[in-house]
């Protein structure tokens, strides 16, 4: 394996690949997309993210893409380049914490969310195992992430977000490309075809 000449940029580029590998018979499609996001949504976002003063040193290295990043995550998800994406599927929902794996947000996604507080509910969903699934029979058709809501710890009272398998995916992908790419048209619709 070759070595990161840009992490920000090589590592969401070499999860684009691990996504757009295909295999007969390949029946892991949501482990992998988990496994994916897992890093290649976390890491990234986390390196890029300002903090007022405890930046990872990422944010002053490529601060073209770091501002670009923040200035479409504090855009209505609505609003954002995301949106067109997976509007179809999207949803939302305040719940106590269930038991068991099965779960699917059924409310409209609220009009105030941001892209950024919508992937706040993705990446601690991811990080903390809080991980839902739906679908018919032994078929995942979607994926559900949790966050406890914010301003309350040590409660049960979640925030979840539901997008199907196939948007998801979508989500991830576009995410890399804007990654890769390093730079970022605000508002425009996106297009998954991009080279590697």
């Amino acid at each position: 394996m070759s070595h990161y000449k840009n992490f920000v940029q090589n590592f969401p580029s070499r999860c684009r690949k691990l996504l757009r590998q295909k295999e007969s018979n390949f029946d892991l499609e949501v482990t992998q997309l988990i496994m994916v996001a897992s890093g290649g949504l976390i890491i990234p976002r986390e390196r890029l993210k300002s903090r007022h003063g405890t930046d990872h040193p990422d944010v002053s290295k490529y601060p073209e893409l770091a501002q670009s990043l923040q200035t479409e995550q504090e855009r209505l998800l609505r609003d954002s380049s995301f949106w067109p994406l997976i509007q179809g599927s999207a949803r939302y929902m305040k719940k106590y914490r269930p038991a068991g794996i099965e779960l699917s947000a059924e409310e409209d996604i609220p009009l105030d969310m941001t892209l950024e507080k919508f992937l706040d509910v993705i990446r601690n969903g991811l990080s903390h195992g809080n991980i839902f699934v739906a679908g018919p029979s032994e078929q995942i058709a979607s994926l559900t992430f949790g966050q406890t809501e914010r301003g309350k710890r040590n409660t049960d009272h979640y925030e979840y977000v539901t997008l199907s398998v196939q948007d998801f995916r979508a989500l991830l992908m576009q995410w890399f490309d804007l990654l890769v790419k390093e730079s970022l048209t605000i508002g425009t619709i996106p297009t998954l075809e991009a080279a590697d």
